[in-house]
């Protein structure tokens, strides 16, 4: 994904971007700039995990008589219950940088783990 050493090795949940090893930022990507001197990370270049998600829906109507008719449908989230992890902690001197402790809740919907719904209509 990156370079120069941020992400680890083999990323997972438990060291996703490497810190200050120690908690002393005197190497490693995150080196303290020299006095009166910005740094030279650029913004937004850090990058988590990503964000899968497949919704699906079938429906099936079923005619009873010329006027009757029945609706099946059901509908899911996240169909493929595919693990969507949350953002790194990027805090580089804290102790648990680079970990990540949750899952992520994306959209509007609020997508986490799959989830169903079956519904029925009678229309007459």
């Amino acid at each position: 994904m990156g370079s120069g050493g941020v992400y680890a090795s083999s990323q997972n949940r438990s060291q996703w971007i490497v810190g200050c090893p120690n908690q002393q930022c005197t190497s490693g990507p995150y080196a303290y700039p020299a006095a009166s001197a910005f740094g030279n990370y650029p913004i937004d270049t850090l990058i988590g995990p990503l964000f899968i998600n497949f919704d699906f829906m079938a429906r099936k109507q079923f005619r009873i008589t010329e006027r009757i008719s029945f609706a099946l449908r059901m509908d899911s989230r996240n169909f493929f219950n595919h693990t969507n992890l949350g953002g790194p902690n990027n805090d580089v001197q804290s102790v648990n940088v680079g970990q990540i402790t949750g899952i992520a809740f994306g959209g509007a919907n609020g997508t986490g783990m799959r989830t169903l719904q079956l519904s029925g209509t009678l229309k007459f």
